[in-house]
């Protein structure tokens, strides 16, 4: 897939940027976008603002630790194992939280508790046994008018 960088990307031209480097700079601080520097109408380089370029570097160190702890997350998620909400948050996974499509999903899928809040096995009780309660006529206490 080719992407077409005319689009997105202001151009000027390798003698432009030669002539006139300190206005072209003040405009690229200035929008904060790139530029594309060609020759004979071939993009040969680009212009990053420093900023943008920061923003870079800082999204390819994320994405390097992200490769690396992936895989460590699906493991641990098809083990059944829990994974802290910050730890998703450091690494830029925070999806969208909405209250009613939980309610939704709890209401579709009963859930049925089965460890306590350290992960301990809940005990099994046994179910009560209801029995009638047999009552003697010793027990019943009439009132008496005097």
């Amino acid at each position: 897939m080719e992407i077409d960088l005319k689009q997105r990307v202001e151009e000027v031209g390798h003698r432009q940027l030669r002539e006139e480097l300190a206005p072209l700079l003040r405009r690229l601080a200035k929008t904060g976008r790139p530029t594309a520097v060609t020759n004979r109408n071939r993009v040969e380089a680009f212009i990053v603002p420093a900023a943008a370029y920061g923003e870079l570097e800082r999204a390819r160190d994320n994405l390097a630790e992200l490769r690396d702890v992936l895989p460590l997350l699906l493991a641990g998620a098809a083990a059944g194992a829990r994974i802290p909400s910050d730890t998703l948050e450091r690494l830029g996974i925070a999806p969208a939280f909405d209250w009613k499509r939980l309610n939704a999903f709890q209401a579709a899928f009963p859930v049925r508790i089965t460890e306590d809040e350290e992960g301990g096995r809940l005990p099994k009780l046994r179910r009560p046994r209801i029995l009638p309660l047999q009552e003697s006529s010793e027990d019943i206490l009439l009132p008496v008018d005097d």
